[in-house]
């Protein structure tokens, strides 16, 4: 059976390579492209060591995968992750990908627990405009997610859904022209939710 996993490894090697000599890690932003095209990340927490460790259009199952690669060597006091939207789109909204993303995110935790065990921030999947088909399985899996962060003190969740709707629907001004990926508005709500997480976690 082909890995599909593998097919991120040459980026994962770059990330790797650009990341070689960097120790004493305050956090690692991890998950996929939304993570990835933050362009702005380290001077948005200039007051921390921080990578960012997101790569391509990667799905949970990938972030499992290459954890052992891109998160646990570094040893960072803390994790903040977006991964999952990329396992519920269009074409899977009839095999319930809000539940498999839940039992996914569980394993990738777990992996996290076992081997860091430090404090850890999940992004809930955020309502696009591309992805707003699939709403029904995005609340699914949310809610999931977030019940089950009750269970476990070190997991911390960040519901930002309200702040990218309008009328119920995504508000298009914050996403750029694909409809799936943030512009800096878009960003600038994760920031400002984010950074008082931060502070509070790391003091």
């Amino acid at each position: 059976m082909i890995n599909t996993s593998e097919f991120w490894k040459r980026e994962v090697l770059e990330i790797e390579e650009r990341s070689k000599d960097r120790n004493n890690i305050d956090i690692v932003f991890y998950g996929s492209s939304s993570i990835r095209m933050w362009s702005t990340l380290s001077n948005d927490f200039e007051n921390y060591k921080v990578l960012n460790h997101g790569f391509g259009g990667s799905k949970i199952k990938d972030a499992i995968y290459y954890y052992d690669r891109l998160v646990k060597p570094y040893v960072p006091r803390l994790v903040v992750t977006y991964t999952g939207s990329n396992d519920i789109q269009p074409k899977y909204r009839f095999t319930r990908p809000g539940r498999r993303v839940y039992r996914r995110f569980k394993k990738l935790f777990k992996k996290h627990m076992e081997t860091i065990g430090s404090p850890m921030i999940y992004i809930l999947v955020t309502p696009s405009v591309n992805r707003f088909s699939c709403i029904n399985q995005i609340k699914l899996a949310n809610k999931l997610i977030k019940n089950f962060a009750l269970k476990h003190e070190q997991l911390y969740v960040l519901d930002v859904t309200n702040e990218f709707l309008i009328d119920g629907k995504p508000n298009e001004e914050l996403f750029v022209g694909d409809g799936l990926h943030m512009n800096q508005d878009g960003y600038q709500i994760w920031i400002d939710a984010i950074k008082p997480m931060v502070d509070d976690l790391l003091g």
